[in-house]
C-alpha cells in the first residue's frame, strides 16, 4: 500500500456557467483503485472565474498499488440555488506511474506532474479548452511505520461504486 499526495495547482478556460457574475469552482478528486474509491475536494474559489489558482494538496492513504489506480478530476461551479454544474472532468491512469516505480522501495517517494490536462463536459465526447494542472507524489512507508487514515472510503469489495460507476455518472453527449 501506498500514500498519495495530489497537490491540485490550477485550472485554466474554464466555461462559464452562471447567468450573474463569475463562477465559483472546486475539484473533487476521487482515487480509484483496488481497495476502494477515495475522495477529496478542494476549497472553492469564490468569483474565481475561468483561470483558478486552488494550490492545495490532498492526500489519499491506503491505496493498493497493486492493481488499477486512477484519479478523476472533477471541476465543479457551486451554486446556492441549484445542484453544482459539472464543469469538466478527466480521468489520470496512474498505472504507468505506479508501474514504473517498482518494487516501490520503503521510503521512496516518486513524483510526477501533470500539466495541461484537458477536461471533458461529456462522457466519450471531445476535450473543452479547459485544462487542470497538478502534482502526484507516491509515498510507500517504511516497514511498520504506522499509516494515517485520512480520508472516507467506498469500498469496491463492498459493490457500492467501481471505476464503472464513476464514469456512468458523468452526462452523455446530447
Amino acid at each position: 500500500m501506498a500514500m498519495f499526495h495530489v497537490h491540485v495547482e490550477s485550472a485554466r478556460k474554464l466555461p462559464n456557467q452562471d447567468w450573474f457574475g463569475k463562477i465559483d469552482p472546486y475539484c473533487i478528486v476521487k482515487c480509484a483503485h483496488t481497495g476502494g474509491i477515495l475522495t477529496q475536494k478542494t476549497n472553492r474559489i469564490k468569483n474565481g472565474g475561468p483561470n483558478v489558482t486552488w494550490n492545495e494538496t490532498l492526500h489519499f492513504d491506503g491505496v493498493h498499488v497493486d492493481g488499477d489506480v486512477r484519479l478523476f478530476i472533477e471541476v465543479y461551479d457551486k451554486d446556492k440555488l441549484k445542484a453544482d454544474d459539472l464543469l469538466g472532468f478527466a480521468v489520470v491512469d496512474l498505472g504507468p506511474f505506479v508501474s514504473k516505480h517498482p518494487p516501490h522501495p520503503p521510503g521512496s517517494v516518486p513524483q510526477l506532474s501533470y500539466r495541461g490536462i484537458r477536461l471533458k463536459q461529456y462522457a466519450h465526447g471531445p476535450d473543452t479548452p479547459a485544462e487542470v494542472d497538478l502534482t502526484v507524489t507516491m509515498y510507500v512507508p517504511l516497514t511498520g511505520m504506522p499509516t494515517r487514515r485520512l480520508l472516507s472510503s467506498t469500498s469496491l469489495a463492498e459493490g457500492t461504486a467501481s471505476i464503472d460507476d464513476i464514469m456512468a455518472s458523468y452526462p452523455t453527449a446530447p
